[in-house]
C-alpha cells in the first residue's frame, strides 16, 4: 500500500512477507532504488555460490536458526540495545 506525506510516496511495510510470489521477488530486484534490507538480501544471494544455495535448499538448513544464533552472539536484544551474551542468548533463542 503507498500513501503520500509531504510529497513524498512511502510503501507500508506488511507484518511478514510469508506470502511473498517469486513474481513479486522478481520486482523487488529490478527496482533501481531498493529499500535497504532488499539491497542487502539480494546482494548476500547473489554473491553466494549456486552450491552453497543449493545445499541449503535440498538439506533443509534451517536459517531462521543460523540467524538467531548469529544475533545473539552480537550480545544485542531486539532493539539492537547492548543487554550482554547471555541475555541475547535469551531474546533469541527462546
Amino acid at each position: 500500500m503507498l500513501f503520500l506525506v509531504e510529497g513524498q510516496i512511502f510503501e507500508t511495510l506488511p507484518e511478514n512477507y510469508t506470502s511473498l510470489s517469486y513474481d513479486r521477488i522478481a520486482e523487488i530486484f529490478a527496482d533501481r532504488n531498493p529499500l535497504w534490507f532488499w539491497e542487502e538480501l539480494r546482494g548476500m544471494f547473489a554473491t553466494a555460490s549456486g552450491e552453497l544455495l543449493r545445499f541449503i535448499l535440498a538439506y533443509d538448513i534451517p536459517l531462521e536458526k543460523l540467524n538467531r544464533y548469529n544475533l545473539s552472539a552480537r550480545g544485542y536484544d531486539k532493539e539492537m540495545k547492548w543487554v550482554g551474551f547471555n541475555k541475547a542468548k535469551e531474546v533469541w533463542l527462546e
